[in-house]
């Protein structure tokens, strides 16, 4: 059993860990596509998008701080695989659109370019705004329907807990 609970709180703290970072990448990304004016019309919709997946992801982060405080227990493995995947499969894409990001940035040393629209140009040959919005959907259906489930597992477990403690009351 304490095996178990150190297992909950280690998987709710990485799980939480991975959460974070995927929000100040998708910032990151955001704040760099905003500023592509030349493109605006391009990245748009996928500002929106990975807007909605930084909330998905806070979401998360609400969920697990409820978890980490609440008395009562719930399985490691149920979060780290309902809810944990997702998280991490979703940090490590945005990791990925994040370097490209900074390799762009205005204060990038890397790219001698004096020119913003040249950056922003390149920048959207390597990071096609189709190819990231089907990613970013992707991985906001899979983190809500993930919450989704393990809401579900919640209220089974107080449903549970609540049916046990009737039939004990009553015998």
């Amino acid at each position: 059993m304490v095996m178990e609970l150190v297992g909950a709180a280690a998987s709710v703290a990485g799980i939480l860990a991975f959460a974070g970072q995927a929000i100040s990448g998708v910032s990151k990304v955001v704040t760099f596509f905003n500023g592509m004016k030349k493109a605006r019309k391009k990245t748009e919709m996928l500002v929106k998008d990975l807007s909605s997946l930084k909330e998905t992801l806070e979401n998360v982060n609400v969920l697990l701080r409820f978890l980490e405080s609440d008395e009562q227990q719930y399985s490691p493995i149920s979060i780290l695989f309902v809810i944990g995947k997702p998280v991490e499969d979703c940090t490590i894409d945005i990791a990925e659109m994040e370097k490209v990001v900074e390799e762009f940035s205005l204060g990038a040393n890397s790219f001698k370019l004096t020119s913003l629209s040249k950056r922003t140009e390149i920048a959207l040959k390597q990071l096609p705004s189709d190819e990231i919005r089907q990613k970013i959907l992707l991985h906001y259906q899979r983190i809500n329907g993930s919450i989704a489930l393990f809401n579900q597992y919640i209220n089974f477990h107080s449903l549970r807990k609540s049916h046990i403690r009737l039939l004990s009351d009553t015998s």
